[in-house]
C-alpha cells in the first residue's frame, strides 16, 4: 500500500507541475511495472485472440515478444545472469562438488544453509507480497532485490541433496538408466531444442 500511496503522491506532483526528473523515473518505472503484474484487459483479449487466432497470428504475436526479449532483456539481463549461473557451475564442478569429491558431511552443510537460507528468504518474499495485498510495488520487491538471495542458496541446496541421493546408492537401477543420458549431454540439448 505505500508503494500505492507514493504512486498516487507522484501522479499529483505531474498534474501539479511540480514532479523532479528522478520522480519522474520513478513513476514512469511504476507505470512499467504495473502493466507487467495488472496488464490491460482489452490487450490481454487482443493477445488471446492472435494466440488462438491460428499459425500466422501467433507466430506474429511470438516473434514480437521474442523481438523485445532477445533485442532488450538479453543484453541488459539474460546473457549476465546465464553467464553468472554458468560461473556457479564451472565453480561447484571444478570444486568438485558436482562429481562427489565432497564430504557427507559438506554436502549436508550446503543443503541445511542453502536450504535455511534460500526457502527463509522465499517465505519472507511471500509473506512481504501477501501482507501487503499483492499490490505492484510489493510484487515487484522480488524480482528487483530478494529474487538471487532466494533462488541461489535454495539451488545449492537441491545440488546437496541430489549429491546425498546419488552417494545414498538409493535409486541405482533409476540413475543407471540416466547415466546413458547424460554421457549424451549435447545430443540432447539439441534434440530438444
Amino acid at each position: 500500500r505505500a508503494g500505492e500511496a507514493q504512486h498516487a503522491t507522484l501522479e499529483a506532483k505531474e498534474k501539479a507541475g511540480t514532479i523532479t526528473p528522478g520522480e519522474q523515473r520513478l513513476l514512469e518505472a511504476y507505470a512499467g511495472a504495473k502493466h507487467q503484474i495488472q496488464p490491460d484487459p482489452k490487450k490481454v483479449a487482443r493477445a488471446n485472440a492472435q494466440m488462438r487466432g491460428g499459425y500466422a497470428s501467433a507466430a506474429e504475436r511470438v516473434r514480437s515478444n521474442s523481438w523485445g526479449a532477445e533485442t532488450d532483456f538479453l543484453p541488459r539481463q539474460g546473457l549476465w545472469e546465464c553467464l553468472g549461473m554458468m560461473l556457479l557451475g564451472m565453480a561447484l564442478f571444478k570444486s568438485g562438488a558436482l562429481t562427489l569429491g565432497w564430504s557427507t558431511r559438506a554436502y549436508a552443510t550446503m543443503l541445511v544453509l542453502g536450504y535455511g537460507i534460500g526457502l527463509s528468504v522465499n517465505a519472507w518474499e511471500i509473506h512481504y507480497v501477501v501482507s501487503n495485498h499483492f499490490g505492484v510495488a510489493a510484487a515487484m520487491l522480488p524480482w528487483t532485490l530478494t529474487y538471487d538471495l532466494g533462488r541461489i542458496p535454495t539451488t545449492l541446496g537441491h545440488v546437496a541433496l541430489a549429491m546425498l541421493v546419488v552417494r545414498s546408492g538409493m535409486f541405482r537401477g533409476v540413475l543407471k538408466a540416466f547415466s546413458a543420458t547424460g554421457q549424451m549431454a549435447l545430443t540432447n540439448y539439441l534434440a530438444q531444442s
